[in-house]
């Protein structure tokens, strides 16, 4: 912004190598017209697709606006360049329903949550975390946010839902958004088996409060878990969305209430609910 210390950034990081590249995080240096360092900051990246250019955009602050920027995209760790064999032959995890749900709420604030599934395409092993990147674009195509995050375990043939939230600069509207994921993490399931869950009914009125029941079949209490809800149109497009953490453990054979606000632009005809194993406890 003129004049001031917050500069959006936008990188492009290219990844020239035959494999992805793990664990990254890329700071950037802006400098004034007078080649002072003014301004700084980095973001996780988390992962870069093998021989392909991957954007990001983050606000760094400084003393002054920036008129020149460097970046210096670092993977930390070897690992990250040669990760463990079974990492490398580790079964794809690919996003779809990826739906940007942008609306207002009840209070007037601006919201912009991207809802997406994750599936692996293992037949025996168990994802215990997988990466993911959010990247939303404007009409224009210029890229407007990006977010980094991870997923908790995958199952064999299980699909997992997730909700996140992000923010874009108050000119700027996203119309679509773009998901990437990949495994970061593998495990024997052990003790564990998939959580379920359930929705209750749809309220007549918002607030949308609905009642969501996880089960854990397994044989080992699951703790950190997460609940989501999602909503559905007659279409069956996604048009609203909820999540919440559990936080004490669910005991093995036992199920948990959990209440979650749905929202979105619109109200859903129907809803599903999903839960996510934490992949901490299938290290």
């Amino acid at each position: 912004s003129q004049g001031s210390g917050n500069n959006d950034v936008i990188v492009e990081i290219r990844n020239p190598n035959p494999f992805d590249v793990l664990n990254v995080f890329a700071p950037a240096l802006g400098y004034d017209a007078s080649d002072a360092l003014v301004a700084g900051g980095s973001l996780y990246v988390g992962f870069l697709r093998k021989n392909a250019v991957t954007p990001v955009r983050f606000f760094v602050t400084g003393s002054a606006e920036a008129k020149r920027w460097a970046a210096f995209p670092r993977p930390r760790g070897t690992s990250a360049y040669a990760p463990e064999p079974a990492l490398r032959a580790a079964p794809d995890v690919t996003a779809s329903q990826a739906t940007l749900l942008s609306y207002k709420t009840a209070g007037g604030a601006q919201k912009n949550v991207a809802v997406f599934q994750l599936q692996s395409a293992g037949q025996i092993s168990v994802v215990a975390a997988s990466d993911y990147q959010i990247l939303a674009f404007d009409a224009d195509k210029k890229l407007v946010a990006y977010k980094a995050g991870q997923f908790g375990a995958l199952f064999p043939g299980e699909g997992g839902w997730m909700a996140e939230e992000f923010s874009v600069p108050a000119s700027a509207t996203p119309v679509s958004i773009v998901v990437n994921a990949r495994p970061v993490r593998l495990a024997s399931p052990g003790v564990f088996r998939p959580l379920t869950a359930t929705a209750g009914a749809l309220p007549a009125a918002a607030p949308l409060k609905v009642t969501a029941t996880v089960r854990n079949p397994g044989g080992a209490a699951a703790n950190n878990s997460n609940a989501i809800v999602v909503g559905f149109d007659t279409a069956g497009k996604v048009v609203a969305v909820g999540r919440e953490f559990l936080g004490p453990a669910i005991a093995g054979s036992a199920s948990a209430d959990v209440s979650i606000t749905v929202d979105g632009p619109a109200r859903p005809a129907r809803l599903e609910a999903f839960a996510t194993l934490s992949g901490s406890l299938l290290k």
